[in-house]
């Protein structure tokens, strides 16, 4: 099963459509068509999906990979009244880049990958996530000049005691209670 893609990997995102469904097939695991309506949601496999998709990007360069994540909201087909309140994520790819890639190299690709996902009717809302600490700050400025009115949340992680919404899309985050809510989801 293919679980990852990124453009200029020599195929289009429907091969990898394709190659999961295919996937699945061989796995003897349910493959369900994707319905393409205009609604408030879209119904796949696991449930209904809220037309939304959020880039994940924690950028590395030396030590670190760069990493993309890709993650949709849903709610659950077997979620109760109470259950339906509430989302469910879904991470449906993951990219990790080598070492050294160039950071222009990487807002270039996330440019691509906007107008991909734009194509896409499943998606109405993209929304991109930054890790904002070390160079982050400069790259997404680079990522907001290549893709204009995109949908930027910045996240700064701070060895503080207390969430701060600098501005509406601005976020510092307490490093301590990030992990503690990583934690408790496990």
């Amino acid at each position: 099963m293919v679980d990852s893609w990124m453009p200029g990997d020599d195929w289009a995102l429907e091969d990898l459509i394709l190659a999961n469904k295919e996937g699945r097939q061989e796995a003897g695991l349910p493959v369900t068509e994707e319905p393409k309506e205009e609604s408030e949601y879209v119904e796949k496999e696991w449930g209904l999906y809220n037309r939304s998709i959020y880039v994940s990007v924690d950028l590395g360069k030396k030590a670190d990979h760069t990493a993309l994540v890709f993650i949709e909201p849903f709610i659950p087909k077997d979620a109760n009244q109470e259950q339906a309140k509430q989302f469910t994520y879904h991470i449906s790819k993951i990219k990790r880049y080598d070492l050294e890639t160039p950071y222009p190299r990487i807002a270039r690709t996330l440019q691509k990958i906007d107008q991909q996902l734009k194509e896409n009717e499943d998606f109405e809302y993209i929304h991109y996530v930054f890790d904002e600490g070390g160079v982050g700050a400069a790259v997404t400025d680079q990522v907001c000049e290549l893709i204009p009115n995109a949908d930027v949340y910045r996240i700064t992680l701070s060895g503080g005691t207390q969430p701060n919404w600098r501005t509406g899309r601005d976020i510092t985050l307490p490093k301590p209670q990030m992990v503690s809510v990583l934690i408790a989801l496990l």
